[in-house]
């Protein structure tokens, strides 16, 4: 193993290799549970009718989570609100969460039938912090608070480039590993070069998503790996650590097919909850508006804006703008909704579901 010293760049970091010494036997129970889950979870997916409903608003779930990691401090409400809000966003804090938002639905799009490549992180950064970023050329950086060094990541320019090139080869080789031992492995990797110089933590837990997608373990991004981090994370940074002082690889899989696993079961119970909610506002009958129940073009905007205008009812229904007001107010006279009025724009909020994804 290369020397390494928490105040020194980590220029000796050492290239992944299937030749790492990982107890597989040890890990095969957490192995087994994290694709049974999302198994279970891809599944359920699947069989949504608008699976899209899901997408949108995991999206920001994951967002906000992997936002929270980095001390960025919004809530999946005030998200929501900016994502169909038709003005600018003020808050410098909701601004970087949305780019997190737009960064992760790039990357689904941009790794269908495409490999995952130092390229795609870079852009996948550049989103995230709203400008073009390259490999990092600055010296001096180093992770850790109050002027105390965690870690030194390597430093200059080419070697960095070099080691994200023997990062993108092992991602995408064929590997004696399972692709989420891999995946385990290039976090660490692509965490520990820290390529840009900023936005290294975000854009390496959206290619955690990217690479589940891309060895078909999921067919949509409905997972938020980002939360269950943000609360184990104090054990995410320490297992980080650890991998670098000694090594210890084991642990740091362990704790990231556990991630996977917890995160699977939490969107597969989200999923649930909601396709129960859909189809029984769905099937109500209300007979002071909605004689022949409740149409269904208005059910299914409901859920796809839960911060819901009147606007996007005229435009989903093809109904007047006095017609969606009206029932709009008679869906919350009835609990279904709860109006929130956010400067100048009013929302009928479906708050049952925001309870279900917070």
């Amino acid at each position: 193993m290369s020397a390494w010293s928490p105040n020194e760049p980590f220029n000796g970091l050492p290239a992944l290799a299937d030749s790492i010494e990982i107890d597989i036997a040890s890990l095969s129970s957490a192995l087994i549970e994290a694709r049974v889950q999302l198994a279970r979870l891809d599944e359920l997916t699947k069989a949504l009718p608008n699976p899209m409903v899901l997408v949108n608003a995991i999206a920001i779930v994951e967002a906000q989570a992997s936002s929270a990691i980095e001390n960025i401090v919004t809530t999946n409400d005030t998200l929501f609100q900016n994502f169909e809000a038709s003005g600018s966003i003020a808050d410098a804090d909701t601004r970087a969460a949305m780019r997190n938002r737009s960064a992760l639905q790039m990357a689904y799009q941009l790794t269908i039938d495409r490999p995952i490549t130092t390229k795609l992180a870079q852009i996948i950064c550049s989103e995230i912090l709203g400008f073009d970023v390259s490999v990092r050329a600055n010296v001096g950086t180093y992770i850790g608070s109050l002027g105390k060094r965690t870690y030194t990541p390597p430093e200059g320019k080419a070697l960095i480039a070099r080691k994200l090139e023997e990062w993108q080869d092992f991602v995408n080789q064929k590997s004696r590993f399972d692709p989420l031992i891999v995946m385990a492995l290039a976090h660490y990797q692509f965490e520990a070069i820290h390529p840009f110089p900023d936005g290294n933590g975000r854009t390496g837990r959206i290619l955690n998503i990217a690479m589940l997608m891309q060895n078909q373990l999921l067919s949509l991004p409905v997972v938020h790996l980002s939360r269950a981090i943000n609360e184990r994370k104090s054990e995410y940074y320490e297992k980080l650590a650890d991998v670098t002082s000694d090594r210890n690889w084991n642990e740091w899989i362990r704790f990231m097919l556990e991630v996977v696993a917890s995160s699977a079961i939490k969107a597969s119970t989200q999923i649930s909850q909601i396709s129960r909610m859909q189809l029984e506002l769905a099937g109500s009958h209300i007979d002071t508006v909605f004689k022949r129940g409740i149409p269904t073009d208005l059910a299914a905007v409901l859920f796809e804006k839960p911060y819901c205008r009147i606007g996007h009812v005229v435009e989903a229904c093809n109904v007047s703008r006095p017609t969606a007001a009206k029932w709009l107010e008679e869906l919350e006279i009835l609990g279904v909704v709860e109006s929130v009025k956010v400067g100048r724009e009013k929302y009928f909020v479906n708050r049952k579901m925001l309870e279900v994804l917070g």
